[in-house]
């Protein structure tokens, strides 16, 4: 899937949230410990400079933490209004938590997954039985790649591949003749290969105005992006012919670019980028026709490649709900290589 398998620091590596008011990562303006002494003591006319160099902050977060504040009487003004605006946060988060406590009875769950009342995401049945069709089919479609196209087509780091690239011409919109391509394939995305790659999400409709439960088209285009997955083949970038006139090439920092794996046979492919799955060039710029091995490699993932990314990809029952899932035919493409014969 696209979104567990791009380069970390694009999508996970956000710096950690912290305190708006005291500046600690400990926690948010909500849980902070601070906010309500600070406050009545200020109420007072009061600037309670011990109490405030007794709080903490993050290390690289020192500037403007509440014990600098003690240090720095020029700038008290400035906190009077930044704990009269946190306290007022505060406040609020406190009272919604006691309305919470109070209006939501047991009996009046509703699970965030499959919709259903009297029960959570915990204790979902439909959850539990989609999480353990996903290992068994997982498993059964990556036995079934390493045959289909490691042992018999030679599929590997170290094979000679060939394309036929279709570009335009300098940029200026004009395709030109195919160019034939061979190279040497550096490495495979062996670690995030998933049965996904084998599911049009392209084809599934999602208009401007197409709403699925709470999620409307923007959210739908960014869970399709998400678990949009392909096998790339990475090679260098040197390898392709006239390279500066490649459209958008010249925004791939790497040395390298990936080739799709043709898994959908009606579907067009392009050159992207190896390390984050995005699409060079804009339209049908950089079209790869005509995908062959043409020379094999040896190849031995070892046993406990077939079990692999089972887990990583179970994170799409966090992140996504049953009805948005069925939108996009996942569950049902599930269900079907779960059970396949092994």
């Amino acid at each position: 899937m696209k979104g567990l398998s791009i380069n970390s620091s694009i999508l996970y590596d956000r710096s950690k949230s912290t305190c708006s008011f005291c500046k600690d990562s400990g926690h948010q303006i909500n849980k902070c410990p601070y906010v309500k002494t600070v406050w009545e003591n200020l109420e007072k006319g009061i600037i309670p400079i011990s109490y405030l160099k007794t709080t903490k902050s993050d290390t690289d977060r020192t500037h403007y933490s509440l014990a600098w504040y003690a240090d720095n009487g020029s700038y008290w003004g400035e906190l009077y209004k930044l704990t009269e605006k946190s306290y007022e946060k505060w406040e609020k988060a406190q009272h919604r938590e006691k309305r919470k406590g109070t209006t939501i009875k047991q009996d009046k769950k509703i699970c965030g997954y499959c919709g259903d009342t009297g029960h959570t995401r915990a204790k979902c049945e439909h959850l539990d039985f989609h999480k353990r069709a996903l290992v068994k089919a997982n498993r059964n479609f990556r036995k079934w790649f390493y045959q289909e196209y490691v042992v018999q087509q030679g599929l590997s780091t170290g094979c000679i591949i060939s394309f036929d690239l279709r570009t335009n011409n300098g940029g200026s919109g004009s395709t030109v003749k195919p160019v034939s391509v061979q190279t040497i394939i550096t490495d495979v995305n062996w670690g995030s290969i998933n049965l996904l790659s084998l599911l049009d999400l392209e084809n599934v409709q999602v208009r401007y105005n197409t709403k699925v439960g709470n999620a409307k088209s923007g959210k739908l285009e960014n869970i399709r992006e998400f678990l949009t997955s392909r096998v790339l083949c990475k090679m260098p970038k040197a390898n392709l012919p006239n390279s500066p006139h490649i459209a958008g090439l010249n925004y791939v920092s790497s040395s390298f670019v990936g080739v799709p794996l043709p898994m959908l046979s009606k579907k067009s492919s392009y050159l992207q980028g190896y390390e984050n799955y995005a699409k060079i060039g804009w339209g049908d710029c950089n079209l790869i026709e005509n995908f062959r091995i043409v020379q094999k490699a040896p190849q031995n993932l070892g046993s406990e490649w077939v079990d692999g990314f089972s887990d990583e990809m179970s994170v799409i029952f966090k992140k996504f709900n049953q009805e948005e899932l069925n939108f996009f035919g996942i569950i049902e493409h599930i269900k079907d290589w779960a059970t396949k014969t092994e």
